[in-house]
């Protein structure tokens, strides 16, 4: 029997297209050379449809910046969730995911090299700072990083992510950016432990 969708759940799949769409033109073309005809067609909607959900271009590359970074923080999440050994080593394994899926072409374009620009007059609120004060707690509450406070602890962690990640995305050998970014972090952030 076919079901009869709702207009809410026609806008939601319109919107969720229009989202993938940008998202590969994007990532392919970068924000300025991707006019909102080319997202439309790709999506196979029509521009009303595209203004009808989003304000202007700017307004859905914000969309997609911010559906690009929850997927990133969420793979990043399960990769430690079922990574092997102590909490320690499973904050190293998360690292070192961080480093190499922001090398990835879409994280890389979308979060790194785009969005530092198009959102800068208003930057959006950081995905991953959550997840890194909660594994800051964490790993004090196990004595592995001396008592402190947390905010500006996760701020200095979360801010040698972000600009690692930016320096490995303007970098011309991407490949070497990162295994240098990878090394300064994690020996930085060794740094911190007490606990052996």
């Amino acid at each position: 029997m076919h079901t009869r969708r709702t207009n809410a759940e026609r806008s939601e799949e319109t919107r969720a297209a229009l989202i993938a769409a940008a998202r590969e033109l994007f990532t392919e073309r970068g924000h300025a050379h991707t006019p909102t005809e080319a997202i439309v067609e790709r999506a196979r909607v029509t521009r009303g449809a595209l203004y009808y959900h989003f304000k202007d271009k700017a307004g859905l590359f914000r969309a997609v910046h911010r559906e690009t970074d929850e997927s990133l923080i969420e793979t990043i999440a399960q990769i430690m969730a079922k990574a092997e050994g102590d909490e320690w080593q499973r904050a190293m394994v998360g690292s070192r995911a961080f480093l190499t899926l922001c090398s990835t072409p879409d994280i890389r374009r979308i979060l790194y090299t785009d969005g530092p620009v198009i959102l800068a007059a208003d930057p959006p609120a950081p995905v991953g700072l959550g997840l890194i004060q909660q594994q800051t707690q964490l790993l004090m509450h196990l004595g592995y990083i001396a008592e402190q406070p947390i905010e500006p602890l996760s701020q200095l962690i979360f801010g040698s992510f972000i600009q690692g990640a930016v320096y490995i995305a303007r970098a011309d050998d991407k490949e070497t950016a990162q295994e240098e970014i990878e090394h300064a972090l994690l020996e930085w952030l060794n740094g911190l432990r007490i606990k052996p």
